[in-house]
């Protein structure tokens, strides 16, 4: 697809306004994202941690621009003036669309760069020591420490961890597939009274899925089903609105 067109449409100079206005409400929200985060985050977390956190929220602030740019819109009276025109609000808002996938692919992006280390995304329960008698000295693999009868520590190389999910892979199937259905659910869905229920339910799904692939119970192949109410109800909303070609 490319950048000047948009559901196989040339983009309108409406739609390129309502991409400028969505990519730079956008970048702000991200940009007060990357503040909170730097001056709340927990110590010892690191720069490429903060920038896995902030790639997953991305998606997340591009719908929320997306749905301000929308309001914008309506409030204006550009959206009535349109359907006024034939032209459904899903296709007016195209542009908004284009911007917030733009957003979307740079934090993909990002979460797949060697720059950030999503292992943090995947909330896991540190494990109780395992303390084992060895010749007189209290041994610990795993930490790698050995204590004598008299209180001398030794350490040593730790014993090799079993392997975990794989981060990297999972946060982009999850960054990928919210930057995705995101967008398009936030522009299908508007005027949706009960709009706040599916962010609600991928807010809560997204969360239990990370938990449920960092404690082995699920494979990474799943987290995409974290977007699924999105998708859902998208489609719902999509396949009422969408009937009049721009």
């Amino acid at each position: 697809m490319a950048l000047g067109q948009v559901y196989g449409v040339r983009l309108t100079p409406f739609d390129r306004l309502l991409c400028v206005r969505t990519g730079l409400l956008a970048c702000a929200l991200v940009a007060a994202a990357s503040a909170v985060v730097v001056t709340t985050d927990e110590v010892g977390s690191t720069a490429a941690e903060r920038l896995a956190r902030l790639s997953v929220f991305a998606p997340a602030l591009s719908v929320v621009a997306c749905i301000v740019v929308e309001r914008q819109a309506v409030l204006r009276g550009e959206l009535a003036t349109l359907a006024a025109l034939g032209v459904t609000a899903p296709r007016a808002l195209r542009g908004a669309l284009l911007a917030a996938w733009l957003v979307g692919a740079v934090a993909l992006g990002l979460v797949a760069s060697p720059w950030s280390d999503p292992s943090s995304l995947f909330p896991s329960v540190a494990g109780t020591a395992d303390w084992l008698l060895v010749d007189g000295r209290l041994v610990e693999p795993g930490a790698g420490l050995s204590v004598g009868a008299q209180g001398d520590i030794e350490r040593f190389e730790p014993a090799a961890a079993a392997v975990g999910v794989d981060a990297r892979r999972g946060a982009q199937l999850v960054v990928g597939a919210l930057a995705l259905v995101g967008p398009w659910w936030a522009i299908a869905s508007s005027g949706a009274g009960s709009r706040w229920l599916a962010p609600l339910a991928t807010l809560l799904g997204t969360i239990v899925l990370l938990h449920a692939a960092a404690a082995g119970r699920i494979s990474v192949v799943l987290l995409p089903a974290a977007a699924l109410p999105l998708a859902l109800h998208a489609l719902a909303r999509w396949r009422r609105q969408l009937g009049v070609e721009a």
